[in-house]
């Protein structure tokens, strides 16, 4: 329960961002494509499903990776300040854990291992997040 209270907060503090994020993606949709399915009898449902979602794939993508990788790097303020890692070290997520393996329990060579891990964690995101949008690419 804990973990889903610092992630729900973690959402709530980045909501602002994928708003404006999805804001701009919105202005970039073909409005001729929402008014042609308007008249071929599309409903609210059907014109979501086959016209904005594939419209707004791209904007989904980068706020899901974005999201995703704020998750692992930037939360440490977040987890320091309402759980310092507890109960029992369940909302331990890497950047907390090298920072109590470091600065804590003075183990360098596991922080750094542990950083290590996360950067690969990150650099595998960035690629899939970039393979993604080139098979977007081709596809539009």
């Amino acid at each position: 329960m804990a973990m889903l209270t610092v992630v729900g907060v973690h959402v709530w503090a980045t909501f602002g961002m994928a708003l404006v994020v999805f804001l701009a993606g919105f202005a970039t949709l073909d409005s001729s494509l929402l008014d042609a399915a308007r008249v071929d009898g599309a409903s609210l449902p059907q014109a979501i499903r086959h016209v904005i979602i594939p419209g707004l794939s791209r904007t989904i993508q980068f706020v899901s990776v974005t999201t995703m990788i704020g998750m692992l790097t930037s939360m440490f303020g977040l987890l320091y300040v309402m759980t310092s890692g507890g109960p029992e070290g369940s909302t331990y997520l890497p950047e907390y854990y090298i920072w109590i393996q470091q600065g804590q329990m003075n183990r360098p060579a596991l922080a750094s291992a542990a950083s290590t891990v996360l950067f690969l964690i990150m650099l595998l995101v960035g690629l899939l997040q970039v393979n993604l949008l080139r098979r977007a690419g081709r596809e539009d």
